[in-house]
């Protein structure tokens, strides 16, 4: 649908937005990934979204974004922070950004609660039909943001 609200123009000022005010990081849209030598792994959190809409909003996050972001939320220095730390920033970013989505979704939508864990690829090498994938880079890291809809057969 051309006038769908939930596009990948949605999706990036979305988190832009909150990368830029909550995180202080500027994210830049990518085509492809840079290939970094430093990236073994990273942080991956997902939030379902149930309702008149049904899907998921998934981040994919560096292991360098997650402590960058980490230690601008909690006001602490890169060598203090843990590895919980890391998934809690990245919760709570992945809860935001799926919230900023649900606000373009029709009105009868409920988030769930994030679920977490690591990830070992930025993007997934199979993606799901449908789904939009948004990247970006940062002097910080990188960030995949995908919205997945949940699959409906016909």
């Amino acid at each position: 649908m051309p006038n769908d609200p939930l596009n990948s123009e949605s999706i990036s000022h979305i988190t832009q937005t909150f990368w830029g005010t909550m995180a202080a990081t500027s994210l830049s849209v990518v085509e492809t990934l840079p290939v970094r030598t430093e990236f073994q792994e990273g942080v991956s959190g997902t939030v379902e979204i149930r309702g008149a809409w049904a899907g998921s909003v998934v981040l994919h996050a560096s292991r360098s974004l997650a402590v960058s972001t980490a230690c601008v939320l909690l006001e602490k220095e890169t060598p203090e922070i843990t590895v919980e730390e890391c998934f809690d920033a990245i919760q709570e970013s992945t809860n935001i950004i799926a919230g900023g989505i649900k606000r373009l979704l029709p009105s009868i939508c409920k988030l769930a609660i994030p679920a977490m864990s690591g990830c070992s690829a930025l993007v997934p090498k199979a993606l799901p039909p449908a789904a939009l994938v948004t990247l970006f880079t940062s002097s910080a890291g990188d960030l995949c943001v995908m919205v997945v809809p949940e699959h409906v057969s016909t």
